[in-house]
């Protein structure tokens, strides 16, 4: 949990050279004054307003962006923002650690990499409420000592599952096991594809839509 304080800290200590906050932006050949002026030249849809609203030109934000911009907010803003999402405000570490987790899966998922394959990376420590709260299972160490680092997708699911039903995968999961595995040799590489995954047990998959 020190380590997200630190990182959320620093984040917000950041947030004066964040890029919305960016002047004399050179784009195309000529420089603009500032963030907006930058977007309107850039964005079609955007060049349509004389005074873009912020809700229009914050969509042009890459994830990471927006997370780094929601970390330097005041109190108030943050608060109205992680009880949107369902949580409060004493589950601020949780949250931020949650949204860390989604940008590295949603970064393998933009660069087509395989998603059975993830791992969220060895720098991002894993919340010990979050384990806690939703039975995360870390990396193992030499000792055999679960370690703060390192989650697979079926984890990651569970730190999805705070904000979004997955009654879809599991339907995607039962489909695919129950009915497209027509052999005991299809539902065995089946099974080490769920442990590659994070889970062996096709039990642990048919559950996803319960959380």
């Amino acid at each position: 949990m020190l380590d997200a304080l630190c990182f959320a800290l620093a984040d917000a200590k950041n947030i004066s050279g964040h890029k919305i906050f960016q002047t004399n932006i050179y784009f195309n050949g000529a420089t603009y004054s500032n963030f907006i002026e930058h977007c309107r030249a850039k964005y079609p849809y955007i060049s349509t307003y004389d005074h873009p609203p912020f809700w229009v030109t914050i969509k042009v934000l890459e994830f990471g962006s927006l997370f780094s911009l929601l970390l330097g907010f005041e109190r108030d803003i943050f608060e109205k923002v992680i009880e949107d999402m369902g949580m409060k405000y004493i589950d601020k570490q949780k949250f931020i650690n949650s949204v860390r987790i989604f940008i590295e899966l949603r970064n393998t998922c933009a660069h087509f990499q395989l998603v059975n394959r993830f791992r969220t990376s060895n720098r991002l420590r894993i919340d010990s409420g979050l384990i806690n709260d939703l039975g995360l299972r870390t990396k193992i160490n030499t000792a055999g000592i679960s370690t703060y680092y390192e989650i697979r997708l079926y984890d990651t699911l569970l730190v999805l599952s705070q904000f979004e039903s997955l009654k879809d995968i599991e339907k995607l999961f039962k489909d695919f096991y129950f009915r497209r595995c027509n052999s005991k040799r299809e539902k065995s590489l089946m099974v080490k594809m769920f442990e590659r995954m994070g889970r062996g047990k096709h039990s642990d998959w048919c559950k996803l839509g319960m959380k």
